[in-house]
Order: C-alpha cells, then sequence, then structure tokens
C-alpha cells in the first residue's frame, strides 16, 4: 500500500534541509569562478599548482550530486510540483544556479 501523503507534515522541513545546503555550494562555487569568467563559456577553471582547491571543487560538486539525488528521490515519492513548490525561488539564486547546470550539462 502505497502513501506518498504520509511525507506531507515533513516534506517542507525535507526539502528545506537538502536545498539550503545546495544553495550555499552553488552559491560558493559561482563567487570562485566570477573573477575568471569571460562572460562567453562558463567553464570550472582551477589554477593548475592549486591542487587542494581542485580537490574542494571536486567535493563540492560530488556533494551536489548527493543532494539532487535525494532531491530526484523525494520528488519521485511525492511528486515534482509539490517539491518544486517547496525550493527557494530568489532572484539572487538564478545566475549561480544556470552556471552550475552548464557544468552538470
Amino acid at each position: 500500500l502505497e502513501c506518498p501523503t504520509l511525507l506531507d507534515p515533513s516534506l517542507e522541513e525535507m526539502v528545506r534541509r537538502l536545498s539550503s545546503p545546495a544553495r550555499d555550494i552553488v552559491h560558493d562555487l559561482f563567487l570562485s569562478q566570477s573573477g575568471s569568467d569571460d562572460g562567453d563559456d562558463v567553464e570550472l577553471e582551477i589554477e593548475e599548482g592549486a591542487t587542494g582547491n581542485r580537490d574542494d571543487i571536486s567535493e563540492k560538486l560530488d556533494a551536489l550530486t548527493r543532494l539532487f539525488s535525494a532531491w530526484y528521490a523525494v520528488s519521485k515519492v511525492r511528486s515534482r510540483k509539490r517539491v518544486q513548490r517547496l525550493l527557494p525561488h530568489e532572484a539572487a539564486d538564478v545566475e549561480p544556479v544556470l552556471v552550475a547546470l552548464r557544468w552538470f550539462g
């Protein structure tokens, strides 16, 4: 017996706990790239001698992938529209999210 409505009382908290770290990671990655962006093509550029920085960015992208996977699982159980309404929708998030999507695309 499937009852996706059983998630409703805790759905908002679950989405908030997933979206907050994802938002922080996307903004951190965007700010780290904002100085090296030429406006035409957005790539994740890392200085050649900065292996610590490369590891940090790789860890952030891995964490972001895991958060996206969790979002996907929740949206499969409770529907994309239901979860989408609970996601943050601030104008300040648009450009960093578009840049992050280009990295994954």
